[in-house]
């Protein structure tokens, strides 16, 4: 089925951009999506904006899973410091938000940025599967290869779930529940999950 067939994990920067493209479609009405993006005309060009960011801000370390239906993009350990010259340009994915939204923006990522998480660990930036392939078994088959790559490095994984719907299936994937944070201005909160390596 096509829909199953799935490239990576990858550096490949032809799957990360294949991963950015399911990813901007699947994102639209993602709850942190439509928190940090609440104009639903400037949502897509703002969630197209956030992946390219943490693409190119990962460089080598991205890896990424992508299909036809569903992508993922992982940061593997080590990755840069965020500097000076990587905030300025991260502030640059907020620049069609009101001036009077970009401190409450800021303090929601700062504390989602300060949730505790595992030393040398791997990070789950992003992950969806379109509509018409949920309950397919992708979101497993674009998660499985990656674990192992973190499993056989012995190091733990991590993400920030922004939906309790998709708790469960971390959760069966070996990830535990750790600290959250509510996103202000919202009733949205962001879950961070844990997996010890197998």
């Amino acid at each position: 089925m096509e829909s199953l067939s799935v490239r990576g994990p990858s550096s490949d920067l032809a799957v990360a951009a294949e991963a950015k493209a399911i990813l901007c479609r699947a994102f639209i009405d993602d709850q942190l999506m439509t928190w940090m993006f609440p104009e639903i005309s400037a949502r897509a060009a703002g969630i197209e904006r956030w992946l390219e960011f943490w693409i190119e801000f990962y460089g080598d370390k991205g890896v990424y899973t992508s299909s036809p239906h569903g992508a993922a993009i992982w940061a593997r350990p080590g990755i840069r410091e965020f500097d000076e010259e990587w905030g300025d340009r991260f502030f640059g994915i907020f620049k069609e938000e009101p001036r009077h939204r970009l401190g409450q923006l800021m303090t929601g990522l700062k504390g989602i940025e300060e949730l505790p998480s595992p030393p040398n660990a791997w990070y789950l930036n992003a992950i969806a599967v379109l509509p018409d392939s949920r309950g397919s078994g992708l979101g497993r088959k674009l998660m499985v290869p990656t674990l192992e790559l973190a499993d056989a490095e012995g190091a733990a994984a991590y993400l920030d779930s922004s939906s309790h719907l998709n708790e469960t299936f971390y959760l069966r994937l070996g990830f535990s529940k750790s600290d959250r944070i509510e996103l202000p201005g919202s009733n949205e909160r962001i879950q961070r999950m844990v997996r010890e390596p197998r």
